[in-house]
């Protein structure tokens, strides 16, 4: 999910599950997950950096696939109506909290993960009909839009600017198999011919639909906890496992072969059928830079929000002046359940979680800023964050560098500093290089096979 695709961040489509939460909670605009899925998720459950966890990039389960794909699958829980996973993933989970609370005296965790809105673009038809032809304004005119929205809200300062429309290409480099390489290429909208753009129409609405009925099912489980009478006392965290997927293309994967014309052919087909691409990603990342993979903002950058009527007093709050990472939820759950981190296991010692706790911030509470440095590596993207100073990589030539950014001036990462503070950018180099030595993260050719040939660490600064 992109980081302004909620309403709640100023996005367009419909959420106003989420926008409750958020207007009775607290949002937090600088929360940070790790730029994918698989490491994503391996930070959250240990509270420790991806690769201490050991999960620098992907997994699978066995290497095999867990659940096969099936034409009619049937959803047990409402078995007259066709199967949609969202809706199935709400089904279970309601019912795990029915189980938890047969013993009231014990704190429960559920972790929900839905899969939309990841591809295959996939919704039900009266959804996908709801938003088709609000897209055709193109994405120039929508992000424009969108951000003075998030100024409005407050979301982002009222100086900020849109990045460059900035894309990848799938470019051979010796040693990849391919390997996503940065470009100044995206199309203006204006550009595009008419029947293109009602198929891009077509696919950001199909994205849209995902994430209402997505947020119809929040609305779902809150109703579910309020009916059971605990929702007061439940802290409900929500956030995205990575930024917006710009995979496969700048239309999208299956661009010109699944179409609106062959629409009932590939509805339901699931998989690699369609998603939306680079250019709409970029309108759901605004005002940030990159997506999916990429360690720049868009591409790490969370909608954060937290619900807890009983914990935090002053609802529709906004946070901005403390950068946080998912490696800090695991502390701030421990806290709240008053459980304590393990030290060891069988005998074994377990190393630290390497986050803070949000408790303090949730609570209202006039909290200074606590200055921190948090560090991000996944395939060839590197970053530090130290402050409001961020180290980040780009590989837009055949090779990688390193660019500098004051964040607090310049969130889009338009700026780059790298040659007129050398200083820092040298400072940052030396303590990233020193996290990735002491976290598993190099030598990185030989954390993966296919990577060898490639100069790591990134060189010194391009040009600016």
């Amino acid at each position: 999910m992109g980081y302004s695709d909620v309403g709640c961040f100023g996005g367009e489509i419909e959420t106003p599950h989420l926008d409750a939460l958020a207007a009775g909670g607290v949002r937090f605009t600088q929360f940070f997950n790790a730029a994918r899925c698989c490491p994503a998720r391996a930070g959250l459950l240990t509270g420790l950096y991806p690769h201490q966890a050991g999960i620098g990039m992907m997994v699978y389960r066995d290497r095999k696939l867990f659940i096969k794909a099936s034409e009619n699958p049937v959803n047990p829980c409402r078995p007259g109506e066709e199967f949609y996973t969202t809706d199935f993933f709400t089904d279970v989970a309601t019912d795990y909290i029915d189980q938890a609370l047969r013993g009231p005296s014990k704190p429960f965790l559920l972790h929900v993960c839905y899969n939309v809105p990841h591809f295959p673009l996939e919704a039900p038809d009266p959804l996908i009909e709801k938003y088709r032809g609000k897209y055709l304004a193109g994405w120039d005119k929508l992000r424009e839009a969108k951000l003075a929205r998030m100024r409005q809200m407050g979301l982002v300062p009222a100086t900020s600017t849109l990045p460059r429309a900035r894309g990848f290409v799938n470019r051979k480099i010796p040693g990849f198999t391919e390997v996503g390489v940065e470009t100044d290429y995206l199309p203006a909208w204006d550009s595009l011919a008419e029947e293109d753009r009602r198929e891009l129409d077509f696919r950001r609405a199909i994205y849209a639909a995902q994430i209402d009925r997505f947020d119809w099912n929040v609305g779902r489980l809150v109703e579910h906890l309020r009916r059971r009478g605990v929702l007061d006392n439940t802290l409900i965290l929500f956030f995205s496992d990575n930024g917006c997927s710009g995979e496969l293309g700048e239309f999208g994967m299956n661009w010109g072969k699944f179409t609106r014309a062959n629409y009932a052919q590939w509805r339901k087909k699931g998989g690699w059928s369609i998603s939306q691409g680079q250019c709409w990603a970029s309108y759901s990342s605004t005002p940030l830079r990159l997506y999916k993979k990429f360690v720049h903002e868009g591409g790490i950058a969370s909608p954060f929000i937290a619900h807890w009527p009983a914990g935090i007093r002053a609802g529709g709050r906004i946070v901005g002046n403390q950068i946080f990472h998912l490696i800090d939820v695991m502390p701030t759950l421990c806290e709240v359940a008053g459980a304590t981190y393990p030290q060891e296991y069988k005998g074994r010692p377990i190393t630290p979680a390497q986050g803070i706790s949000m408790v303090p911030y949730l609570a209202g509470a006039d909290v200074e800023a606590k200055p921190r440095t948090l560090y991000w590596q996944h395939e060839n993207h590197a970053a530090i964050r130290e402050g409001n100073w961020k180290l980040v990589t780009t590989n837009d030539r055949d090779d990688t560098a390193w660019e500098l950014y004051d964040l607090g001036a310049d969130r889009s990462e338009s700026q780059i500093l790298a040659k007129s503070r050398p200083e820092v950018a040298e400072r940052l180099r030396g303590r990233w290089r020193q996290w990735a030595e002491e976290t598993n993260v190099v030598p990185f050719p030989e954390q993966r096979g296919s990577h060898k040939g490639v100069p790591w660490p990134p060189r010194p600064w391009p040009d600016e």
